[in-house]
């Protein structure tokens, strides 16, 4: 199967669009992973206007900068998480937020059946997508709960717990669309 990624158009860029993704450490290593893709500095890019009006250099910056925001949506989660310390409460909210607040859904029977998002067509939409898949965001979102750094904020058993690199390392081959 081959597969295109059209762009109908540009003109949500400005001069210096990635400054706020590279004072971050998460969004910093995304426009590093994407200017060794393109071969360009994207952060110098983005304060160079001739760069910004051609979709070779926009598209991969926006690519980029996407894949930094669903990271930082999982951040968002965890920090959920952290006020709840209820996984099942957070889990049932974002289910909620996602799909409608009025949605009747088994929570336990949505968690037993999340599917593999990176099979499929649907996966190159997630690359425009400010927000990883839900399933996804649940599926990180429990690695995050048995990691030692939550287990140790709720006074829980850290046996067997995977410290913050390992947790890490685990949501971040969860969050790759390819």
């Amino acid at each position: 199967m081959h597969a295109a990624v059209v762009f109908p158009g540009q003109g949500s860029q400005f001069v210096g669009m990635a400054d706020a993704w590279d004072r971050d450490e998460v969004g910093r290593a995304a426009l590093e992973e994407a200017s060794a893709a393109i071969g360009g500095d994207i952060v110098r890019g983005c304060h160079d206007e001739a760069a910004l009006a051609t979709t070779e250099f926009v598209q991969p910056a926006i690519l980029a900068l996407q894949a930094w925001s669903r990271r930082a949506e999982i951040s968002c989660d965890r920090a959920a998480l952290i006020c709840t310390r209820d996984l099942r409460a957070t889990v049932a909210a974002m289910v909620k937020m996602s799909l409608g607040v009025d949605a009747q859904v088994n929570i336990d029977e949505y968690l037993a059946h999340l599917p593999d998002t990176r099979k499929g067509i649907g996966r190159f939409a997630e690359l425009l997508r400010s927000h990883p898949y839900l399933p996804k965001r649940v599926q990180a979102l429990q690695v995050f709960a048995g990691s030692s750094f939550y287990q140790r904020l709720t006074g829980a058993d850290l046996q067997g717990a995977a410290n913050a690199e390992q947790a890490d390392a685990q949501v971040a081959e969860i969050l790759k669309v390819f």
